[in-house]
């Protein structure tokens, strides 16, 4: 059998494959070449992915994106033929619908906002040595359907945000470090518009593959304006995110996922707690949920109600190719999330 990117395998051959010798086959069939199908090494040893928390063997021999990862190589080295980038694009594909609520510094303590999300998220090796990998992630998310009123004066518009996050990660299976950084972007339509940036970083020591003990951070990059104004008069505010500090413990669940705890402080000296986790359902899909919060200065006050800080986010991921096990046992599955309300806080100076 032929070994690589591609190959043919004929329905009469009796040759299987299996995660030490991965093959990937032509999914699309539209050649003069025999009936073909996408084969991720599955074997009957492999296709339980039945040891996960084994140091000696990362990505648990669920087939060529764990255990041969440089087969898809660096995006410039993927073919161009028979589908092959979009073959690529959906193997470690991450595609997310959801629902969420959130209420921040610009809401002025007088609107919490619900709503719908939808997006991606994409990572790959970036074909060095050392085993880095790139992701690249976009969400939009749909709020306040039935209008608001924060300026006191209604306003039957929706809120829309789109989120885009972009970086570099290094993932550990076993005991060691592994970091991630990305650039985070937010455009929101929201009394006028803002565009925000900032950069977000997570660095941790693996103990094991299970536990894991780190730091994870957000730090503004830029700030910009809402428009409050009513009619003709402008009443601008500056708006900037928030710089964040934080600790967390992450527990690996082997092929069945992980969770995570963090706390810590913003830049101003507000208080942040969270939780986010992420678990299988079925086999072709993913359940990601989690909550934060940030404590305001001061107990009862107006201000208070305003500079108070929360947003929890549930969404169920799809797995267009491979199962669950195989994307949670990846080594190049991003480690950083899409940005949202949880990791890109925002503070009305």
């Amino acid at each position: 059998m032929a070994t690589g990117w591609w190959a043919w395998e004929s329905e009469a051959q009796e040759e299987t494959v299996t995660g030490e010798h991965p093959v990937l086959i032509d999914p699309f069939g539209d050649s003069e070449g025999p009936q073909t199908e996408l084969i991720w090494g599955d074997s009957e040893e492999h296709s339980a992915c039945p040891d996960c928390t084994s140091c000696d063997e990362p990505g648990c021999g669920c087939g060529i994106p764990a255990l041969q990862p440089e087969w898809f190589g660096p995006p410039w080295a993927w073919p161009w033929w028979y589908g092959g980038p979009l073959a690529a694009i959906l193997a470690r594909a991450e595609i997310f619908i959801g629902a969420h609520g959130f209420k921040g510094s610009p809401d002025l303590g007088r609107n919490g906002n619900f709503g719908f999300h939808e997006g991606f998220n994409f990572g790959g090796p970036l074909g060095d040595p050392w085993g880095i990998g790139w992701q690249f992630g976009f969400r939009a998310a749909h709020s306040d359907f039935a209008g608001s009123s924060v300026t006191g004066v209604y306003d039957p518009g929706s809120r829309n945000q789109f989120f885009l996050s972009t970086g570099l990660f290094h993932r550990k299976f076993d005991c060691g470090l592994q970091w991630a950084v990305v650039f985070d972007y937010l455009h929101d339509n929201y009394y006028g518009s803002a565009d925000l940036q900032q950069l977000r970083t997570e660095m941790s020591w693996k103990f094991g593959c299970q536990d894991e003990i780190g730091f994870w951070g957000a730090f503004m990059l830029g700030d910009d304006r809402y428009d409050y104004g009513t009619g003709s008069q402008a009443v601008l505010r500056d708006v900037e995110s928030r710089d964040l500090y934080t600790l967390f413990y992450r527990r690996g669940f082997g092929c069945s996922g992980e969770g995570r705890i963090y706390g810590g402080f913003s830049g101003h000296g507000n208080g942040l707690l969270g939780v986010d986790f992420l678990l299988p359902v079925g086999e072709r899909f993913g359940l990601e949920a989690g909550f934060a919060y940030l404590t305001p200065k001061g107990s009862t006050s107006e201000k208070a109600l305003r500079d108070e800080t929360w947003a929890l986010t549930i969404s169920l991921i799809w797995y267009p190719v491979r199962g669950n096990a195989c994307a949670f046992a990846d080594p190049f599955r991003p480690v950083l999330p899409v940005a949202d309300n949880r990791y890109l806080i925002q503070r009305l100076p």
